[in-house]
């Protein structure tokens, strides 16, 4: 699924809506995973879930991800490298955020500028193939240039 949003608010609201109808389906909290480029997208997402009574736990650098605990995952790109969930949600794949805009404006040198846009396809391919049945990939405002 991939489909954009006016504001992220809204996008946030969606994504909290489509994960309540995947667990009525039956699917369980642990099998679903919201991806962001950092960690600001999923914790917009998380605060959502929270609205909505649906419990999440975060994938950090310490942490790791305990398949045994309940809670949609929340992680940013680099943290489920090596992970796989039946369901993953990248979110916030909007201009300026994918690629992000800071990593790509820090360097003048053309060579460098060409090697971080590779690495920053490189990192939205490695989150979108941690799906294993469905990914879903949203924005608000405009889309990455990447999604093409």
């Amino acid at each position: 699924v991939v489909k954009g949003f006016d504001s992220e608010a809204e996008e946030a609201e969606w994504i909290a809506a489509e994960i309540g109808r995947l667990l009525e389906e039956g699917f369980e909290t642990r099998d679903i995973c919201v991806v962001g480029r950092t960690g600001i997208e999923p914790k917009r997402a998380g605060k959502a879930l929270a609205a909505k009574g649906i419990e999440t736990l975060e994938i950090s650098r310490d942490s790791g991800d305990d398949q045994a605990r309940a809670g949609v995952r929340l992680a940013n790109m680099h943290r489920v490298k090596g992970l796989e969930f039946k369901i993953v949600f990248l979110i916030g794949i909007r201009d300026g955020r994918v690629p992000l805009e800071v990593a790509m404006k820090s360097t003048e040198d053309p060579v460098e500028k060409r090697n971080r846009d590779l690495n920053e396809r490189a990192l939205l391919h490695v989150a979108g193939t941690r799906a294993a049945q469905s990914l879903y990939v949203t924005w608000s405002e405009t889309p990455s240039r990447l999604l093409g």
